[in-house]
């Protein structure tokens, strides 16, 4: 039931994506509200950290790989063909607020930027989608028919609460007929003990560059065990699998399955993001890791499991 992804930048691009971000934003907002200006937003003090990376504090820089990782993924917004209907107004709210990490979780910023990750894991996964809609009173809508109610979860104890709203937003939107079903959307990347991730991936890396020190007697480039190690199907699976193991935790630990759904609930979609670094004495390589997985109405028919398993299986993972 699970889905995954690795993506592996250097400091460098992840510098050059982010600048290409804040140019497209500027352009796009722009065009319904001429005086806006990016460098008043808490981006243009983002975008100063990042040019002043090596002067942060370790903290500091995780953090700020983080937030970079997850604003780079609407990128694609502009510069793929995809189409998504959606307001300025929106797009502005999840560059708003402030820049502070120790209550960032908390910031409505997240569930705005859920908002465009969800609808773009549609439109690039799905190729026969005709239209996605964030326009109106449903987080999303896929071809006039799906309802997708969108929860970034910043608590454990709030899982059964957020669920239970989509629920009934989603029993609105079909009640309106606005949609005939919907899925509820949850991102737990805040409930994952980050401190457990690190502990296991600086121990597997560890291990890893032993074993590729072995294979490669002598590297020129320091960053080039680093790259394999990043590229490695075995590492990538490794890592997955326990990014798996803790989402499932956190989750059924609060949500014994099987949950409990509404007829017109036809399952849940849980995703996460987080972000590593793998490093050896000379240099380091942030990883951004994307996990899903999912949970279905236990009344659900053997062909809509089937359906609907193959549709979240498209999904696209690695924005």
């Amino acid at each position: 039931m699970m889905s995954s992804s690795n993506k592996t930048d250097t400091f460098e691009s992840l510098k050059e994506s982010f600048n290409s971000l804040l140019n497209n934003l500027e352009k796009v907002v722009q065009e319904e509200e001429k005086g806006f200006d990016i460098r008043r937003t808490k981006m243009w003090k983002i975008k100063k950290d990042l040019d002043n990376f090596q002067a942060l504090k370790y903290e500091n820089q995780l953090y700020l790989i983080k937030l970079i990782y997850k604003y780079n993924q609407i990128n694609q917004m502009f510069i793929s063909n995809i189409k998504i209907k959606y307001e300025i107004k929106d797009l502005i709210e999840i560059i708003g607020g402030s820049y502070c990490q120790d209550s960032d979780s908390k910031h409505k910023y997240n569930h705005y930027l859920f908002e465009f990750t969800t609808a773009l894991s549609f439109a690039l996964g799905l190729e026969e989608t005709k239209s996605i809609s964030m326009i109106g009173k449903s987080d999303l809508i896929i071809d006039e028919k799906i309802a997708i109610e969108c929860k970034y979860i910043s608590s454990k104890n709030k899982l059964k609460t957020r669920f239970s709203e989509a629920s009934k937003q989603i029993n609105t939107r079909v009640d309106d007929k606005e949609a005939k079903f919907g899925f509820v959307a949850m991102n737990v990347s805040e409930l994952i003990n980050q401190d457990k991730l690190l502990s296991f991936t600086d121990f597997l890396v560890k291990r890893f560059i032993q074993n590729y020190q072995l294979m490669y007697k002598k590297v020129d480039d320091p960053l080039a065990i680093l790259k394999c190690i990043a590229s490695d199907k075995n590492f990538e699976k490794i890592v997955s699998s326990y990014l798996t193991s803790e989402m499932e935790a956190v989750i059924y630990s609060k949500m014994p399955a099987p949950i409990k759904m509404a007829d017109n609930v036809k399952g849940i979609i849980f995703v996460s993001q987080t972000q590593i670094d793998i490093y050896n004495e000379d240099d380091f390589l942030p990883i951004n890791i994307r996990g899903r997985t999912y949970h279905f109405n236990n009344d659900l028919s053997q062909e809509e499991h089937k359906k609907y398993a193959e549709m979240i299986h498209k999904l696209a993972v690695g924005i």
